[in-house]
């Protein structure tokens, strides 16, 4: 899903992603992650599972934080242009009763409530696209993981990644490390307990 929209910005980083013969060749590149994506669904389809992982892409994580101003027009262009990509691959997905669940995480051009409702906007409320719910990335971006629940439960088709990893970094560089740090304060997980079809331990595993 990451290589369906990508910003050439990110070309270089992006491109270990695919195979090496598309190394450089973005727009083959993206047909190949379109391909990908319809295989992927296929897959779902045949074994039963509903819910699909994906991220968005990032065409326009880069303008969000509003300095230098953006062009007036860009992120409703950039959105359009999200939706177009991603619309076959979500019709596709309805034919097969799959829902594509995007990850709302930092770099992502769907990485809070607001973007995801412009990209849900931008596919006419597409019934199939929905949320993963990986809350460590909410604090990072001091975004209220519980409210989101609140606001979001009826598009939530997919939790994961609950760990440690949240809060305040008690170092320097928690956006920027390689390893993971233990982080305060940490997710209430009796708030998670028996949430939807999920059942959290207070210190069970840190993915499902």
């Amino acid at each position: 899903g990451q290589l369906v929209a990508s910003h050439p910005a990110y070309d270089l980083m992006f491109d270990v992603f695919a195979p090496e013969n598309f190394h450089g060749d973005i727009k083959g590149r993206t047909k190949w992650a379109v391909d990908q994506m319809i295989k992927a669904i296929n897959a779902s389809n045949f074994l039963g599972i509903k819910p699909m992982a994906s991220f968005s892409g990032s065409l326009l994580f880069h303008t969000f934080y509003p300095w230098p101003q953006r062009p007036s027009g860009l992120v409703e262009e950039g959105f359009k242009e999200l939706a177009k990509r991603w619309m076959p691959i979500l019709n596709h997905a309805d034919k097969k009763g799959v829902d594509i669940c995007y990850e709302i995480h930092p770099g992502e051009d769907l990485h809070d409530g607001v973007t995801f409702e412009r990209f849900l906007a931008s596919t006419k409320n597409h019934s199939r696209a929905k949320i993963l719910y990986a809350p460590s990335h909410f604090i990072l971006q001091q975004l209220d993981y519980l409210q989101f629940i609140d606001f979001y439960k009826d598009y939530i088709d997919y939790v994961n990644q609950v760990k440690n990893l949240n809060g305040y970094a008690d170092d320097h560089s928690n956006l920027n490390a390689q390893e993971y740090y233990t982080w305060s304060p940490k997710i209430n997980w009796d708030k998670f307990v028996n949430y939807r079809e999920y059942f959290w331990l207070p210190y069970g595993a840190s993915t499902v």
